[in-house]
């Protein structure tokens, strides 16, 4: 899975004037810390991922800027883990059962790189932060409270990290996936 900054860097490319209601809604899956209802929450537990994505999909009212925000956040999950995640996995030189702790730890690296990168990041943490959580409460199997907070967690955590810069996913490079992804999560929704 990417990280807070990728999820919102593809999220500003899909809709810069999005609500923060849409950009709450590209954080919220992450909101489950538990590994098995989390992977259950992004239907990595289904054999066919993304036709279990798209009946979701249809199942929901993508009007409601922050279900929309949640879709998005799911279909760059989907994308992620087949492609800038496997990639990782292949190249990594260490232990492989030390591979997800590295992984992570990189991820955590490149979000803060991109923090500091984009001068909307820290505005649009405090408009999350700001939102009232009836704005985001379109998926029943969210609990509020839990989004609202990793929302305040997740904004701590940006402005308080350390600049160490990312070894592996450069900022280009996951331009280049936000890019990819925004495209085809367009072509997908359109397809539905």
């Amino acid at each position: 899975m990417p990280s807070a900054m990728i999820h919102l860097l593809a999220a500003k490319k899909y809709n810069e004037n999005g609500s923060a209601s849409f950009f709450i809604g590209n954080l919220a899956p992450d909101s489950i810390e538990d590994r098995i209802p989390k992977d259950k929450i992004h239907f990595r537990d289904k054999e066919d991922r993304m036709q279990t994505l798209a009946d979701f999909a249809k199942s929901i009212d993508l009007h409601d800027e922050f279900c929309l925000g949640y879709v998005l956040h799911l279909f760059l999950d989907l994308l992620w883990d087949k492609g800038p995640q496997v990639e990782h996995k292949r190249d990594f030189a260490g232990d492989k059962d030390d591979w997800f702790v590295t992984y992570r730890k990189e991820i955590a690296r490149a979000t803060v790189a991109l923090y500091r990168s984009f001068a909307w990041a820290e505005p649009l943490f405090d408009a999350m932060v700001a939102c009232p959580p009836a704005a985001y409460a379109g998926v029943p199997s969210m609990p509020v409270d839990l989004i609202t907070q990793e929302i305040a967690r997740k904004a701590r955590n940006h402005k308080n990290a350390g600049a160490d810069a990312p070894s592996y996913f450069s900022n280009e490079s996951i331009e280049a996936f936000t890019d990819f992804a925004v495209k085809s999560f367009t072509d997908w929704l359109g397809a539905l």
